[in-house]
């Protein structure tokens, strides 16, 4: 095992929810002897605390298993030295247990910032591409590669041409989806998902309260009588 590459699944999603959370990839990370973020830094050392004691998981269960695999003659001195790898072995996925949640700790924290800033860019894209979301929104779109200018072209049912690169803004968020299971020469369907929808709702709400109210013109009648005083 290697200090940029490991043969754990669990070590592998974690350096890569690390990547997610923190927008750099876990081997630069490594390799810097200080992040200059603290809570980067904590992340960074919490995980190298799980490495070891995913070293000492294998290192203790390869000894076992070499005990285990009959070279050796069972005697009165075999069963305590078993015993003691054993004893070692679950010692090692203790540690390795309170590694993983120290890390998950200190990680958490920046997945949820993460999550935030990504949500706040959708949202940005989705007025942006307000106009686009509507039109999908009413009969869908569809997506066709000219066979032979290999343009695509993102098309609505109402006849409304939709930029490629606004197109591709939308897929990139998860707002819009399309069907594959058609080729692109024929045309391939797309159609919001739910966080299209969604996104559209709220787009259409942050609209209608940031509207100004109409303003009054000058001589006409106001819209309500005020009260006649006394």
């Amino acid at each position: 095992m290697t200090a940029r590459g490991s043969t754990s699944k669990t070590l592998a999603a974690l350096a890569e929810r690390i990547r997610y959370a923190t927008g750099t990839d876990w081997d630069q990370l490594w390799d810097r002897a200080d992040p200059g973020d603290p809570a980067i830094s904590s992340v960074v050392d919490a995980y190298r605390n799980l490495f070891r004691a995913e070293q000492a998981v294998t290192f203790h269960r390869e000894s076992l298993n070499g005990l285990s695999s009959g070279r050796y003659e069972i005697d009165q001195a075999f069963v305590p030295r078993l015993q003691r790898a054993l004893r070692a072995l679950v010692e090692a996925v203790e540690e390795r247990l309170r590694c993983r949640d120290e890390l998950l700790n200190v990680l958490e924290p920046l997945e949820h910032a993460a999550d935030q800033q990504r949500q706040a860019q959708n949202v940005a894209a989705s007025a942006a591409d307000l106009p686009a979301l509507i039109a999908i929104a009413h009969g869908g779109a569809t997506l066709r590669e000219n066979l032979l200018s290999h343009r695509i072209s993102v098309v609505t049912s109402s006849g409304r041409r939709i930029p490629w690169s606004a197109y591709q803004r939308l897929e990139a968020a998860g707002f819009v989806t399309r069907d594959t299971s058609h080729p692109l020469h024929a045309g391939q369907p797309v159609s919001l998902t739910p966080s299209g929808r969604t996104a559209l709702t709220q787009a259409r709400a942050d609209t209608v309260i940031a509207a100004p109210a109409p303003a009054h013109r000058t001589g006409a009648f106001p819209s309500a009588v005020p009260p006649h005083r006394r």
